[in-house]
């Protein structure tokens, strides 16, 4: 996360566990080419593991 975007990290921030996991896990779906797409895959896959 430390290198994510900006703007993931703050939508992110703040969060109670659930309203985290639901929301990690609504991200959309990407081919991991950067930094950014990347993150989003990891954080949506484990919070569909959870």
């Amino acid at each position: 996360m430390v290198h994510a975007d900006p703007q993931l990290r703050e939508s992110l921030a703040g969060l109670g566990p659930a309203t985290l996991i639901r929301r990690c896990a609504d991200l959309p779906e990407s081919e991991a080419d950067d930094i950014h797409t990347a993150a989003t895959g990891v954080l949506r896959t484990l919070a569909r593991l959870a």
